[in-house]
């Protein structure tokens, strides 16, 4: 996986590690760490991860009618002050063309220190609203192309955190980790020929083979 952030630090620096963990739920999941040097911290952070080696190419698979996602998650901001102060939330994102969307999911457990999972079964293009990592900038008029010109379409989740300490030093020392991260592609019905189709079809085949008896 790759990851593509955008940070809005202010007051102290904060830095972050994602790597890979042997006790998530169960077995091997993805942890995103973040602390702080125990300054005052406003912070909002956006991290996107993108999987690699799992992309669909709508030209050469077919259109796609929607996706479904999944993902489990654990939030802990590492005491019960930032544990009630920490606002986060879980998205689905996609990338193509360089570009990238974002869109809502069921997130409603909120909770700290325990799994959890966040989903949605049927995400179509009109959900996804693009996203500027470099901005933060949300433009819901945007979306992906899920036709069959649409380009090759990469697939991944956003993970939003928000907290203030209102300018009071602080030690942070945040964990999210997320694990049984699922991502379905439901393709688009091809369209069968219809039955006028099928009769012109055999109209112009039984008009061949009299031009060939003559």
């Amino acid at each position: 996986a790759y990851e593509i952030s955008t940070r809005d630090w202010s007051s102290d620096v904060c830095s972050s590690d994602l790597h890979a963990i042997a006790d998530a739920n169960p077995g091997a999941g993805l942890e995103l760490r973040v602390t702080n040097g125990g300054g005052p911290i406003a912070l909002l952070s956006m991290v996107g991860f993108i999987r690699d080696g799992f992309a669909w190419n709508p030209a050469a698979e077919g259109a796609v009618a929607s996706i479904a996602f999944t993902n489990d998650r654990y939030v802990d901001g590492g005491d019960a002050y930032l544990n009630g102060a920490l606002t986060t939330f879980s998205r689905a994102l996609v990338s193509q063309g360089g570009q990238f969307y974002v869109a809502a999911i069921a997130d409603e457990g909120q909770l700290r220190q325990a799994w959890y999972t966040t989903s949605a079964s049927a995400l179509q293009a009109g959900d996804f609203a693009r996203f500027d990592f470099a901005t933060g900038v949300l433009d819901a008029s945007a979306h992906p192309d899920f036709s069959a010109q649409g380009q090759t379409l990469g697939f991944g989740f956003l993970n939003r955190f928000q907290f203030d300490t209102n300018g009071a030093p602080y030690t942070v020392d945040a964990s999210f980790r997320y694990d049984n991260i699922g991502i379905t592609v439901n393709a688009a019905p091809v369209p069968e020929p219809g039955a006028a189709s099928l009769l012109a079809a055999g109209v112009a085949v039984l008009a061949w083979m009299g031009r060939r008896r003559v």
